[in-house]
């Protein structure tokens, strides 16, 4: 009887430590499973900051190169002008290579032409500035003096009046008027021709003799 009660608590006790060892191991497999999937959370996670990263940056690169071209773009149509020049100029080896306004508070608003001379030139040239109907509504007279082979930024300076935000190109001609005259005396009346005057001219009353 006493072996049999021996046995049976032997049993017991082996029974007791199998299941201690299949809850250890259970514990133990829920744990290299947490552990897994964490390590998974941990691999998306860097994964995401990994891309986030390029994302940003490949966003922040094509932003800049918006803002870039759109500044660019900005400043060419604020800048750049539109010249017509006649063919007589070209035969005569002027060649305008671009133009753009310039606003120097010391010299004025105008505009800057680069020119090549590919031969030797002399002269005076006139800028005509035109409006959206055709209309010339300013003029800036240079004279030039260049030899073969000279190329040069030549400044043409507008009467302040010239409403340049109006101009819609400009024209670039040769001209016998010389430089400062296209504004001279503007705006004041035209003097009277000398016959004219004489006539306009009141008598005066004869002199009294004593």
């Amino acid at each position: 009887m006493r072996l049999m009660l021996i046995a049976l608590i032997t049993l017991s006790l082996l029974a007791c430590k199998d299941r201690e060892q299949v809850l250890q191991e259970a514990e133990e497999q829920g744990k290299l499973q947490v552990e897994k999937k964490a390590q998974q959370l941990k691999g998306i996670g860097e994964g995401l900051k990994d891309k986030g990263k390029q994302s940003a940056q490949a966003l922040g690169e094509g932003v800049g190169e918006v803002l870039k071209g759109a500044a660019q773009g900005l400043e060419k149509s604020l800048h750049e002008v539109k010249i017509d020049a006649p063919a007589e100029l070209a035969k005569k080896g002027v060649k305008v290579e671009r133009a753009q306004r310039q606003d120097d508070p010391a010299k004025g608003e105008g505009v800057t032409v680069y020119m090549i001379f590919e031969r030797e030139y002399g002269g005076n040239l006139a800028l005509k500035a035109i409006d959206a109907s055709g209309n010339e509504v300013g003029r800036a007279v240079v004279e030039v003096f260049r030899n073969r082979g000279d190329a040069a930024y030549v400044d043409f300076i507008f009467d302040q009046r010239t409403p340049m935000t109006a101009v819609d190109r400009f024209a670039l001609e040769e001209t016998d008027q010389a430089p400062g005259s296209e504004d001279a005396g503007a705006g004041a009346p035209a003097p009277a021709p000398a016959d004219e005057a004489a006539e306009a001219a009141p008598a005066l009353p004869p002199a009294h003799t004593l």
